[in-house]
């Protein structure tokens, strides 16, 4: 933000998004040069100061809290005032079901069926329902019948993880129910006050206040017939 010909990439693990700041001029040709930076956590109500050293390389890298971020330049110059904000994947999808209480509605795929991701297999070949499939159609095609009697022991125990997995979401579908059920009878609890407060009967109401006026106006009258009295009236 407010820089041209600037280009950034963060890596790290990002629990929120975060602002970074220049706060000096760097010069991205020279080497072991100091560069002032800042940082924000809470979308710039507040700022850390650090400081990084340039490499010569035409890439200035900034460490952050969660990782880091490097900055290129074409004007081989990052301007003071530049400000870049790290905005991070998020995959679980959290949603606020009671005051502080938050539920993902979203799962994702690898994590429950695996396969690969950034060339790596995401679960292990026990429980990895891809890689099974793809060994299995390579056991038949090869006709190697030793392999295929390893994959039918694998099947079960991805079966397992897939269930494990449906039982997990089967909570938070209860949690989630349950929840539903608990909001619901304070709906009508509220309901219920709100309409003892609001739902007066006007007949009854009157009613009231003439008695409390009469026994009021009874006291009073109590009171000044006593207050009239004194030690002369009994002698």
């Amino acid at each position: 933000m407010g820089a041209e010909g600037v280009s950034a990439k963060a890596a790290g693990t990002f629990g929120n998004n975060m602002l970074v700041r220049m706060d000096s001029t760097a010069d991205l040709s020279t080497t072991d040069s100091t560069v002032s930076y800042s940082y924000s956590t809470d979308s710039g109500s507040t700022w850390v100061t650090a400081t990084a050293a340039t490499t010569g390389s035409g890439t200035l890298h900034l460490p952050v809290p969660g990782g880091y971020i490097d900055l290129e330049s074409s004007a081989a110059s990052v301007e003071k005032g530049t400000q870049i904000l790290i905005r991070p994947h998020r995959a679980d999808l959290n949603l606020e079901i009671m005051k502080g209480t938050y539920i993902s509605v979203n799962n994702v795929g690898k994590d429950i069926f695996g396969g690969e991701y950034d060339g790596k297999p995401e679960l292990p070949a026990d429980e990895d329902l891809f890689g099974m499939v793809g060994d299995f159609i390579a056991y038949l095609e090869n006709n190697n019948q030793e392999g295929c009697q390893r994959t039918l022991a694998r099947i079960e125990s991805v079966q397992n993880h897939i269930l494990t997995e449906c039982a997990r979401i089967g909570g938070l579908e209860n949690r989630v129910n349950t929840v539903a059920d608990v909001l619901s009878f304070q709906k009508v609890d509220q309901q219920e006050r709100l309409s003892y407060i609001e739902d007066i009967d006007l007949t009854e109401l009157l009613s009231k206040l003439t008695q409390q006026q009469l026994t009021y106006q009874t006291v009073l009258q109590s009171s000044s017939k006593i207050m009239q009295l004194n030690l002369s009236n009994f002698i």
